[in-house]
């Protein structure tokens, strides 16, 4: 049984994020064959990988299921507000399953998983976990909220084990007082 991952926001083709999220890469090009690089070199094909959103910006439908077809694993898509070609059979074909929003468990554990980050969302005052992508190099500043958007993933999959490493000593980490006053 293989592991299971989370990215977003790739962004495969999409030049201006470079410069706009502080990406190190010189060109789409570099860019590209980087996360492909880094995605192969940790993914297997019994992983399966939930890609939260936006994989591809300014790529055409062939380029990007060109790309999606180098990637290891099995690819879930949660869709993200570029994932344009959504609805069209063959990049459809690239996914196990293409879904707005899912929720899973791994190891007894809720996770929900939506490309935009959602402040209330299902089971969170009970434990559950949020992970997200679309807003890049920034974060929610909740304890049980995660990006995985490359920037804050060193530009590759990570397990849920990874991501709790990543965000262990952030300090806006804090807990949130998020009940409702009713005064």
């Amino acid at each position: 049984m293989g592991k299971n991952y989370f990215i977003a926001d790739t962004h495969f083709f999409h030049e201006k994020i470079i410069k706009m999220c502080n990406r190190p890469f010189d060109n789409v090009e570099e860019m590209n064959k980087k996360l492909i690089e880094n995605w192969n070199k940790k993914v297997t094909d019994d992983d399966t990988v939930y890609i939260l959103g936006d994989v591809s910006f300014k790529g055409s439908k062939e380029n990007t299921i060109s790309i999606l077809k180098q990637l290891k694993g099995k690819k879930i898509l949660i869709k993200g507000n570029h994932d344009r070609f959504v609805g069209q059979r063959d990049f459809d074909e690239c996914f196990e399953k293409v879904y707005d929003y899912l929720q899973i468990t791994e190891d007894k554990q809720q996770i929900i998983l939506s490309h935009y980050p959602i402040i209330d969302y299902a089971g969170m005052y009970y434990g559950a976990k949020m992970i997200y992508g679309h807003i890049h190099n920034k974060y929610v500043p909740h304890k049980n909220m995660y990006c995985v958007s490359v920037e804050c993933v060193n530009y590759e999959p990570v397990t849920l084990e990874e991501i709790e490493e990543i965000y262990k000593d952030k300090e806006t980490k804090e807990e949130i007082d998020w009940t409702i006053k009713w005064n």
